[in-house]
């Protein structure tokens, strides 16, 4: 981004943050052309600040034609500069305002970065649906290689919140899978057993 076009949306930042705090005040025209500018530099750069301040500013279906737009993008797109943190901000809020089936939001995690998928995966998670969280969280490894401290960090996610015959079945599941890759099959082999009662 040029300094020039990155000191504009600064401005532009920080003319939104005074005309949402009430420090001024502006007619509908000049701000819908305002929002626009900001809205227009979202595919290049989006934090989760930038996202706060736009679906605040503008209205509900606006935003979510937004959020669609930005998570469509950043699939198609793995380079472009959208922030990890905003990732789940703009899936939770897209999630929460939107009536996106499960089906649709795995559609969503079936193609793009790990990134995104794995942002999928913890919103199903956190949202009750566990069982879709969770396998999603199984693809998702082996994208990562053979990285034990992210198989580590989804059995603590397991433990915490997944049902004994949920983790069954997904283990089950996992080790079966020409997909999951060598560590997860091992690994959840491994943990399978140790699940299993004498």
């Amino acid at each position: 981004m040029r300094a020039r076009d990155f000191a504009s949306r600064v401005k532009t930042e920080q003319f939104l943050v005074n005309l949402m705090n009430g420090s001024i005040t502006i007619d509908q025209n000049e701000q819908n052309i305002v929002i626009g500018r900001l809205r227009a530099n979202a595919y290049d750069h989006m934090d989760t600040q930038l996202w706060q301040i736009l679906y605040h500013a503008i209205p509900d279906a606006e935003a979510i034609k937004l959020a669609m737009s930005l998570l469509d993008h950043y699939r198609h797109s793995p380079d472009a500069t959208i922030h990890a943190v905003a990732l789940p901000e703009v899936l939770g809020y897209l999630l929460r305002k939107s009536p996106l089936s499960k089906q649709c939001i795995m559609e969503f995690s079936n193609i793009g970065p790990v990134l995104l998928r794995r942002a999928v995966a913890d919103y199903l998670v956190e949202t009750g649906h566990v069982r879709e969280g969770l396998w999603l969280m199984l693809d998702v490894l082996p994208n990562t290689g053979t990285d034990h401290a992210s198989f580590d960090n989804i059995t603590l996610t397991f433990n915490a919140i997944g049902t004994p015959a949920i983790k069954l079945e997904l283990l089950a599941e996992a080790e079966k899978s020409e997909l999951a890759g060598d560590l997860v099959r091992a690994e959840s082999a491994k943990w399978l057993s140790s699940c299993i009662p004498d």
